[in-house]
């Protein structure tokens, strides 16, 4: 069980590194906020896994003098990462309510012009109808 779950760590290292790999190459993820986070935090996972695939093969007393220092480094950069995801979520859910209270008002602006479009011609009629 122990090899087994040592094996899927690999590759789950595997898989984050060739991830940020090619997407470095192949997307243009510095254009936009989402994509420097997606990089961001693939990147980083890829160097988490990267250090434990190190103390893996090493033992883990490779880094038993910097264990506290490694902890805090890590754990902080993956909450700042984190906290920029929640942040541009919640850029995006706000950007996106704004964008259908927009649309919503200009279905009501369009509705109400075409109401008055509509009682102009009514109106126009009315004076025709008279004369």
């Amino acid at each position: 069980m122990k090899l087994l779950g040592d094996v899927l760590f690999i590759a789950n290292f595997i898989g984050f590194l060739m991830f940020s790999v090619l997407y470095s190459i192949v997307a243009r993820w510095w254009e936009n906020p989402a994509g420097r986070n997606v990089f961001a935090f693939m990147a980083l996972l890829t160097g988490l896994f990267g250090l434990g695939v190190i103390a893996l093969i090493l033992g883990p007393e490779t880094f038993a003098i910097h264990r506290n220092f490694l902890r805090v480094v890590c754990y902080g950069s993956l909450l700042a990462v984190v906290v920029w995801r929640i942040v541009l979520l919640f850029r995006v859910q706000l950007n996106a309510y704004a964008d259908r209270g927009d649309e919503q008002d200009r279905r009501e602006v369009t509705q109400n012009l075409r109401a008055v479009e509509q009682d102009e011609r009514e109106s126009d009629q009315n004076e025709r109808d008279r004369a």
